[in-house]
């Protein structure tokens, strides 16, 4: 299919597509934002006129009828249902329709990095440019679960609020090796393994010393000595033994 201006994709309606439990699925949507309308007209009395234009902002802004509307109120997941934080989230869509929907999409000439929602969450990363990664928030590269919303808190130096605005961009400022503080630094060392694959990702994306003093950490140098003194009883040659031992600080059996 030939690609068009991303401009008109993103003004394309849903509906179009020609995807009926899509289809069914915005009109439940719209349905569901009128109901919330009346519930703002009729307590009218009990607002403010400035209480007012906000709520009918927040609902115009859920009005998800075309593309567009879609990316803004999915902007990294849109699948049938993900655990987030904690929370269970559910689009009652079903996944075939959803996989029909990225594909005409894709087809269209929409990239992961127009809607990173096209891609497998975990694999943002991978598929997502370096100008793109850079912006994106460190919640969606970096989970909060099992207690570490603070530490990672710490270890940036913000508060719980702060924490959703911070990019990876504001994370690679930060050189691990100096953080203060103890909840900072037990983020660093449980983390460890995780930021080492996050580091190697980054890097053959571009990432470098440039774009933030995280990259003053080399994990990778020690790794590959500890890798070769571990290889160095085998009877190998010098070059192999170097080589099993690039592989095996990659894929993190030795770090």
């Amino acid at each position: 299919m030939k690609n068009i201006k991303k401009g008109a994709i993103l003004a394309t309606k849903l509906s179009s597509f020609s995807i009926k439990p899509l289809t069914n699925w915005v009109a439940r949507q719209e349905r569901h934002r009128q109901m919330e309308m009346v519930r703002i007209r009729e307590g009218v009395a009990e607002k403010s006129v400035e209480e007012m234009k906000q709520a009918f902002r927040v609902q115009t802004d859920k009005q998800i009828q075309t593309v567009g509307c879609l990316i803004r109120n999915y902007p990294y997941r849109f699948r049938s249902n993900w655990l987030q934080d904690g929370q269970r989230h559910h689009v009652g869509l079903g996944c075939e329709p959803i996989v029909q929907l990225k594909k005409k999409l894709t087809d269209l000439g929409l990239t992961p990095d127009d809607w990173p929602a096209l891609v497998e969450h975990d694999e943002l990363l991978e598929h997502l440019s370096k100008a793109t990664i850079l912006k994106l928030p460190l919640l969606e590269v970096l989970h909060t679960g099992n207690g570490f919303g603070r530490r990672i808190e710490s270890y940036l130096g913000c508060d719980k609020e702060e924490l959703p605005l911070k990019t990876v961009r504001d994370f690679l400022a930060i050189n691990p090796l100096e953080v203060k503080g103890c909840d900072g630094a037990e983020f660093f060392r449980r983390r460890r393994r995780q930021l080492i694959a996050m580091r190697q990702k980054l890097v053959s994306k571009g990432c470098g010393p440039r774009d933030g003093a995280f990259f003053k950490w080399n994990p990778e140098k020690k790794s590959l000595e500890k890798a070769l003194n571990l290889l160095g009883k085998y009877r190998l040659d010098d070059v192999f033994r170097r080589r099993v031992a690039e592989i095996l600080v990659a894929e993190r059996m030795v770090i």
